[in-house]
């Protein structure tokens, strides 16, 4: 048909023009870093079934490194990055309550053998962060890292695998290809061996314009369709509604 002729840009960026330096240095991160944005495998489980999420993700995980357009997966915490450097993650005006707690107590420590030492304080002076601690586990939006290094939400339903591609999110068409290499393993695992209500979905930035490019195709058939039908009505107005000489 008529809209089947009709060539669609995959990849967005060729629509714009080539000299303007947006698009050039798109071209160099893209040179640079291959792919720019996120691609997730949502693995969901209303049951909470969160062993069976372990299992599957792991099994998931290994198959899917063996596709050679994926850089990278991370669906794990990095559990030792993290501990080490727990610090780095807590505002400035916390960790100076913490420091002003810690110097309290070292002092404290250090002058109650004291013989002239007089303290004014009526108790021990302890030291606690528990009231620290709770305001950012208020916070967060994934379960604790002390109950699994798992990327698991707080209500404990969704595992979610991050994968970088060497590609752009603009380059549809792979992404199309992509989808379907991990569908094909999906199927191949059976994830139903796992647990009978896991699911699977796709989010990110990939997939977002890959749903948005198939979405213009389906509205150029169908518009395709409707055009073809009305002129077909106005050629048949035109060859047999006209009056007879």
């Amino acid at each position: 048909m008529a809209f089947t002729n009709i060539p669609l840009e995959a990849d967005y960026i060729n629509l714009l023009p080539q000299d303007s330096e947006p698009v050039r240095n798109l071209r160099f991160l893209t040179k640079k870093l291959k792919g720019v944005g996120q691609f997730s495998i949502v693995i969901e489980s209303k049951k909470k079934d969160i062993k069976a999420m372990k299992e599957f993700s792991d099994d998931l995980n290994q198959e899917l490194l063996k596709i050679p357009e994926i850089q990278y997966i991370q669906y794990k915490l990095p559990l030792d990055f993290i501990m080490n450097n727990l610090f780095l993650f807590i505002e400035t005006e916390d960790l100076e309550e913490i420091y002003n707690r810690v110097h309290e107590k070292v002092q404290y420590e250090l002058w109650k053998d004291v013989p002239f030492y007089l303290s004014f304080e009526e108790e021990e002076v302890k030291f606690n962060i528990d009231d620290i601690i709770e305001k950012y586990k208020a916070q967060k939006s994934s379960i604790t890292v002390s109950e699994t290094e798992y990327m698991i939400s707080e209500d404990k339903k969704i595992l979610v695998m991050f994968i970088k591609p060497d590609f752009m999110p603009t380059e549809v068409n792979k992404t199309g290809v992509l989808i379907d290499k991990i569908k094909k393993i999906i199927k191949k695992l059976d994830i139903k061996k796992y647990g009978e209500d896991l699911d699977i979905s796709f989010a990110g930035t990939y997939t977002l314009s890959y749903d948005q490019k198939n979405a213009i195709y389906k509205d150029i058939r169908l518009t395709s369709l409707i055009a073809l039908f009305f002129i077909f009505i106005a050629i048949l107005f035109f060859i047999y509604g006209r009056p007879a000489p």
